[in-house]
């Protein structure tokens, strides 16, 4: 898997996109991956973050248990 794919949604199987989002006052973009999925039962997304690869990173942790 190369470092900018993103696994699926965990509760949908939907793809998931990285947001970009400036703050007001805010010079330092903050990222993060979300699902967009409208039938998505969680819609989860990842904590922002100043690094759109620590968010992708993040997206994809995935728990054994």
């Amino acid at each position: 898997m190369k470092d900018s794919e993103l696994l699926p949604c965990p509760f949908c199987g939907g793809s998931p996109k990285v947001v970009r989002f400036f703050a007001q006052g805010m010079d330092v973009a903050q990222y993060w991956v979300e699902c967009f999925n409208r039938r998505c039962v969680s819609r989860p997304k990842t904590r922002a973050t100043p690094l759109s690869w620590l968010a992708k990173k993040r997206w994809n942790i995935r728990s054994d248990t």
